[in-house]
């Protein structure tokens, strides 16, 4: 294949991102944490997912579901499902969760690894801060591939992260499981 690396004008984020954003989601989830006196105490977290199947399988980081009691899904259209966890692997910060009764949705298309190049331009879309609404869009290129970084699981179990990409494009808390896109749309990361 080939990589994009011409850079990306503002006409082509919009057409980039209304490409994308209807594969694109918000997740919310409600957590039961400990508040360190023996109590358990309700909290929320947010994430972006991005939709893998039009029946309703979407990939996010495993970090964005642990934990959760109970995990939402909105659609771009403002439509809002439960999800229930398919798969979660916290060695590779990867989970699969599925929301039920749905059909027709705009499953995005990946790019293979070996066609991303460094300097490429890349867009990162996603639910910066958990505000919901309209996704929050950065531009910016791969800086580096094959990256590895030290992580903590949830259990203090140290592993590690390899084979991830680096970017410039600025990410924000709830970004997290979100597309990081290609000059043409198709999600890289």
């Amino acid at each position: 294949g080939t990589s994009a690396t011409s850079g990306v004008t503002t006409a082509s984020v919009s057409s980039i991102l209304a490409k994308v954003e209807p594969s694109v989601v918000d997740i919310t989830t409600s957590i039961e944490t400990s508040n360190g006196f023996g109590q358990s105490v309700e909290g929320e977290g947010a994430g972006t997912g991005v939709i893998v199947s039009s029946d309703g399988y979407i990939v996010t980081n495993a970090h964005v579901i642990a934990d959760a009691t109970s995990i939402t899904v909105t659609l771009s259209n403002g439509k809002t499902y439960t999800a229930a966890v398919v798969n979660s692997d916290t060695t590779k910060d990867l989970a699969i969760i599925k929301i039920s009764g749905v059909s027709g949705l705009a499953a995005a298309m990946f790019a293979d690894a070996d066609d991303v190049a460094v300097g490429d331009s890349v867009i990162a879309i996603g639910n910066a801060e958990g505000y919901g609404g309209d996704p929050t869009v950065t531009e910016g290129i791969v800086s580096a591939k094959v990256r590895s970084l030290d992580s903590t699981g949830a259990d203090e179990s140290s592993f590690a992260l390899t084979g991830l990409l680096q970017t410039d494009a600025a990410l924000n808390p709830g970004d997290s499981g979100g597309a990081l896109v290609d000059a043409t749309g198709i999600v890289i990361g």
